[in-house]
């Protein structure tokens, strides 16, 4: 019998794939369209043969030259190595895939949509949580989406699956880059972000978006699971890490992170595809850099209130 060492380093190297990358600084050049594999990209997808022996696949994107794996579960962590993302195929049991689905259905039927500019070139978006509005009415701050509504057990109800969902994402990262999760409820937690549920990220509910190769203003970390496709081409609707030269084929039942300030994006479908009624819809959370200033700011004055009504009623007493 092998030692415990030996198995562990056994397992990790059959469910768990690492990926080095070199840096390629791939700047974006304006709008226009390539085919990911005449620019150079590489494609990762799932392998049947890892999900039937291990239940799921796991691949983490390491920059080169960082990393310090040595057979030992315990470094798994980004202070070992930078993870430039990751992503689990086969990520849940059927019943909790069916519960996501439901959700996003729910909330699909239920929101408003919209529209993000120069960011988005197809498809809805349709979103959730707290966040400081880009207008907003007079006197308008950092508070919940005004769509949500707790004056019926329906509008309750559906702030428990955006909680849901939220937790789900959450927790499955966690069970295999636990570093990424640490850093992201540390993220949240600092700036004192209003929670939806257990965690203060933004829920996004996409159905058939695409959009440029772009950064985001955004936290540390973004997670972005696929809940339904139906493509002519199993490419079509992934997610590409456009700095690093390589894309997801996703597929139902996966779940993946990254680094929304990097450059990222879809890789579009055909326009025959589009025709024929392709489907790609599923959850994608973060925390908003305007979401997470706005939130600091309005802590900072909660922590500083008594020490202002003290100097205030110091210079009062003084005249």
């Amino acid at each position: 019998m092998a030692p415990p060492g030996d198995i562990m380093k056994e397992a990790i190297e059959v469910c768990f794939t690492f990926v080095l990358l070199p840096v390629l600084n791939v700047e974006q050049r304006g709008l226009y369209i390539f085919s990911p594999e005449g620019y150079g990209y590489t494609a990762y997808g799932s392998d049947n043969e890892i999900i039937d022996r291990c239940g799921h696949q796991t691949i983490l994107f390491v920059e080169d030259g960082t990393e310090n794996i040595v057979g030992s579960f315990v470094l798994l962590s980004s202070t070992y190595i930078f993870q430039v993302g990751g992503v689990r195929f086969n990520a849940w049991e059927q019943d909790d895939l069916d519960g996501l689905r439901t959700n996003h259905n729910n909330a699909s039927s239920a929101m408003s949509s919209q529209k993000r500019k120069k960011k988005q070139l197809s498809g809805s978006l349709r979103t959730a949580g707290a966040r400081l509005a880009m207008g907003g009415y007079e006197a308008d701050g950092y508070r919940m989406y005004a769509k949500h509504d707790v004056s019926s057990a329906e509008g309750i109800e559906e702030i428990f699956a955006i909680a849901t969902d939220n937790d789900v994402l959450e927790e499955t990262v966690r069970s295999f880059a636990p570093d990424v999760v640490r850093e992201l409820r540390q993220e949240y937690t600092n700036a004192a972000l209003k929670l939806t549920g257990r965690t203060g990220m933004n829920t996004f509910y996409c159905s058939q978006y695409t959009s440029p190769m772009h950064p985001d203003e955004d936290g540390i970390w973004s997670l972005c699971c696929q809940l339904f496709k139906n493509t002519a081409s199993p490419e079509e609707y992934g997610f590409a890490f456009a700095k690093w030269g390589f894309y997801i084929i996703t597929e139902v039942n996966c779940i993946w992170f990254f680094h929304p300030k990097e450059l990222h994006g879809t890789v579009l479908p055909r326009q025959s595809s589009i025709d024929n009624g392709a489907i790609s819809r599923g959850t994608h959370t973060t925390v908003r850099a305007r979401d997470l200033a706005k939130a600091t700011q309005y802590e900072t004055n909660r922590l500083t209130w008594n020490s202002r009504r003290a100097y205030w009623k110091m210079i009062s007493q003084q005249k």
